[in-house]
């Protein structure tokens, strides 16, 4: 067996695994937030969803860290025999833990002050506010521990090992649902309480994992100053990018609780968790296919890495597509049908949203072959001050009286603006060749993305609208999309080797 078949096998099951995991988390997110939204009620579930959006905010330091672990635990482990992997997870958990002190001193006092100060809390809320942000601190910490053994998982592609958790991460998510229903005490604060302990239960359960399989996740005291300084400077730009991703996601969130009260952060919260559940069939594909990007690069294997690149990204926007023209059509009868009550702003800010993330999925592909090459100067600066900017051009139209609406228009616009800059950076470092992608990549999901569209907008259009056109449009969408990408999204190879494949389960 070749090399590519071996790896091309790895990568469908390890995403048949992801898979498993994401319907399992979807289910329950989906489920669970109905089950919350109903019992802390619309005012407590947005205080929720701004006080914890202030310790997110300093979050993107772990982030920038869990990037860093990532790239150089999986690029060493690409090395194989001349890696050492006991160094590099020995200097990452080292640092993650230094760091988490230091973010702890500073978030304590400045996220306090500005529950005080300046959100839009009800005066009885206060403590409950002050609490979920207490135990949000904590889940932090337990964050910044986490990430290299997550990391380590991810790199050795034990996706299996995922699946496996998230079925006690969805366990106790639903507990946690249930006896908010049954508690007769301050339901805020306990959901808050009862949401790290199930956190600490599963993050507990990650590092067990490492630590029975993975011997280079017994730490060892290491100390290389080139190491250590690579992965500074590498760390450094990623402070940049992962500090304007906090920006125009907690920022806005923060934004909007100060111009408007907790009913519109409980629609944005609403609609980014519709959007997360979505997403998650992306990710999986994506998180099962990221390692071998590095490690083909780490390996030299620069051809076999590109063509992973653009298969990664035209497959991970025809996965969205299917998943979300249903939602994006039916967006009002599904939230009715999910949640019954829906806050006000909840379907336009989800339709939004959903075509933001249409975007960010072929975007991820580019990033990771970027932070391959270790040298993300370049692209972190560039893009990241454009992701910056929509805090303040956001700020401007709310400040002149315009609807809350207008900073995920303006979000999507600077999306778009990003990806050209994504793909023009990428293309300088990684050379690949820019008309191969446009062809290969852009023209082929545009084409398959209009085709698909075009009978389910129509059926939405001139059907009235109940729970059997919800059906009808659902059912034609996903037909649409697959015939689409099967004349239109695929190389000739790919529909080859697909028709075979299904011939062969014909057969069976």
């Amino acid at each position: 067996m070749s090399d590519n078949t071996a790896n091309n096998i790895r990568i469908a099951k390890n995403t048949m695994y992801l898979y498993l995991r994401t319907f399992l988390v979807m289910f329950v997110t989906l489920f669970t937030s109905r089950v919350i939204l109903q019992s802390l009620g619309v005012e407590d579930y947005g205080i929720y969803n701004v006080v914890g959006g202030i310790i997110t905010m300093f979050s993107f330091i772990s982030s920038t860290l869990s990037t860093a672990s990532q790239r150089y635990i999986t690029f060493e482990l690409g090395k194989g025999s001349e890696g050492n992997m006991n160094k590099i997870f020995s200097i990452c958990l080292f640092l993650h833990l230094g760091i988490a002190f230091i973010v702890v001193a500073i978030a304590e006092p400045v996220g306090l002050w500005f529950i005080y100060n300046k959100l839009l809390i009800p005066s009885d809320r206060l403590v409950a506010a002050v609490w979920v942000y207490q135990f949000t601190i904590l889940s932090m910490i337990l964050m910044f521990l986490s990430v290299p053994f997550n990391a380590l998982i991810i790199a050795y592609e034990k996706m299996n090992a995922f699946a496996a958790i998230s079925i006690v991460d969805a366990v106790m998510r639903l507990l946690v649902a249930y006896s908010i229903m049954l508690c007769s005490s301050d339901k805020l604060i306990v959901y808050a309480f009862l949401m790290f302990a199930a956190q600490l239960s599963v993050q507990a359960c990650y590092m067990i994992y490492c630590y029975n399989h993975f011997p280079e996740s017994h730490y060892k005291h290491h100390w290389d100053k080139a190491l250590v300084k690579e992965m500074g400077k590498f760390a450094s730009w990623s402070v940049f990018g992962n500090l304007a991703y906090v920006t125009y996601t907690q920022g806005l969130n923060l934004l909007l609780g100060t111009f408007f009260l907790p009913v519109v952060n409980a629609a944005r919260g609403i609609a980014v968790q519709v959007q997360s559940a979505v997403n998650q069939f992306v990710t999986s594909f994506q998180t099962a296919i990221n390692p071998q990007i590095i490690k083909n690069y780490s390996s030299g294997n620069m051809l076999e890495m590109i063509n992973l690149v653009f298969r990664s990204s035209r497959f991970s926007f025809y996965l969205l597509m299917i998943m979300t023209i249903p939602v994006i059509l039916e967006t009002e009868v599904l939230l009715q049908l999910w949640l019954k009550n829906v806050p006000d702003y909840t379907i336009v800010f989800l339709r939004i949203i959903l075509l933001t993330t249409w975007i960010n999925s072929i975007a991820n592909p580019l990033i990771i072959s970027v932070k391959a090459t270790g040298n993300v100067k370049k692209y972190e600066s560039t893009v990241g001050v454009l992701m910056i900017l929509i805090l303040p051009i956001s700020y401007f139209f709310l400040k002149i009286g315009y609807p809350p609406v207008t900073v995920f228009i303006v979000h999507l616009c600077m999306e778009c603006l990003a990806m050209v800059c994504r793909i023009l950076i990428t293309r300088s470092l990684v050379h690949f060749s820019l008309r191969r992608y446009v062809k290969e990549v852009l023209l082929r999901i545009i084409t398959v993305g209009c085709f698909a569209i075009i009978i389910p907008l129509l059926f939405y259009l001139y059907i009235d609208s109940s729970v059997l056109r919800f059906f009808m449009v659902c059912g034609v969408s996903v037909i649409c999309s697959v015939i689409s990408i099967l004349l239109f999204g695929l190389t000739k190879g790919e529909r080859v080797y697909i028709t075979d494949k299904l011939v062969k389960m014909v057969h069976r």
